[in-house]
């Protein structure tokens, strides 16, 4: 086998693993479920502030769900529930990522 062949062989199994481990990823996505529970008890909560009205809530909540489900692996989200649950503060690195979420869909809203 020629070395231009080799390289060829190689590359072609490294884009296959690439895509493999890729569906692997996409396997431990949040659940839909958990995202649209999260986003109706966002939207409860924000409409029990009565601080924005109910549109900007609806999408102040789904602009920060949607980030969430994009951004969070499940595992950073089941250990950031859990902790919340446990009213614990979760990770910093979570926090961070929340609190960016957070500042761009506020400002979304103007």
């Amino acid at each position: 086998m020629s070395f231009r062949n080799t390289v060829a062989h190689r590359l072609i199994f490294s884009a296959a693993l690439l895509i493999s481990l890729g569906g692997l990823a996409r396997a431990e996505s949040i659940p839909t479920e958990y995202l649209d529970r999260d986003q109706q008890s966002c939207i409860a909560a924000c409409n029990g502030g009565k601080l924005l009205s109910a549109e900007s809530c609806t999408a102040y909540c789904a602009c920060e769900v949607q980030a969430v489900g994009k951004q969070f692996t499940l595992d950073e989200y089941k250990n950031m529930t859990a902790a919340v649950s446990q009213q614990q503060v979760p990770a910093k690195a979570v926090l961070d990522k929340m609190k960016a979420i957070s500042a761009s869909c506020k400002a979304g809203l103007k």
